[in-house]
């Protein structure tokens, strides 16, 4: 079993989930490191002056001789996965990710003739791209519901969508389409929904 598995036993999890919306955390990272923005935004929840820990000191600090909130949040162990504006998942949200895709290629394998780790590893992929598509079908679809509000270079707004219309689609319309179809082929070939 992997380790985010063997870890996950026997405890009480609380998860605090995150998502990274704005380019401001992206332009400020200095690391190279794939999802460094999501890991960085991960151990805000656990770490700092906006944490758990901090606010149940604070909190704690209201009662006299006695920490009710820091002794309760000790019982858990806190977990915030974090999907940033492109797709990656910081640490956490690997390891919950990797809990998921075991259980996946567990069903697959009673299914199919296929090593558990040629399974594990497909499956992974696959839900990478289902949370990297998901997050840009809802990106495209922001974008979407806001163009009245976009100002184009040189003055002006966006014109209404019957102007821009070709066919009786937009081109954000067409956009969306093409992701879902690339997301979904319409055919899956049984548990954990590999070709």
């Amino acid at each position: 079993m992997p380790p985010a598995v063997l870890r996950a036993i026997g405890k009480r999890q609380m998860l605090d989930a995150k998502t990274i919306q704005g380019q401001g955390r992206y332009f400020d990272n200095k690391s190279s490191q794939p999802a460094a923005v999501a890991d960085k935004r991960q151990r805000e929840v656990k770490v700092g002056s906006k944490s758990y820990e901090a606010r149940a000191k604070k909190f704690d600090a209201k009662v006299p001789g006695a920490t009710p909130f820091q002794d309760k949040l000790k019982e858990y162990e806190l977990k915030a996965p974090t999907v940033g504006m492109f797709g990656e998942i910081s640490k956490d949200g690997e390891s919950i990710l990797e809990i998921a895709a075991w259980k996946r290629a567990d069903e697959y394998c009673t299914f199919f003739a296929s090593k558990p780790q040629v399974a594990l590893s497909r499956i992974k992929q696959q839900m990478h791209r289902e949370v990297g598509h998901s997050n840009m079908l809802h990106i495209v679809r922001n974008i979407r519901d806001n163009m009245e509000f976009l100002e184009l270079p040189g003055g002006g707004t966006h014109q209404p969508f019957s102007d821009a219309r070709r066919g009786g689609r937009t081109q954000v319309d067409e956009a969306e389409d093409d992701l879902i179809s690339f997301r979904d082929p319409g055919h899956r070939a049984g548990p954990g929904g590999l070709d």
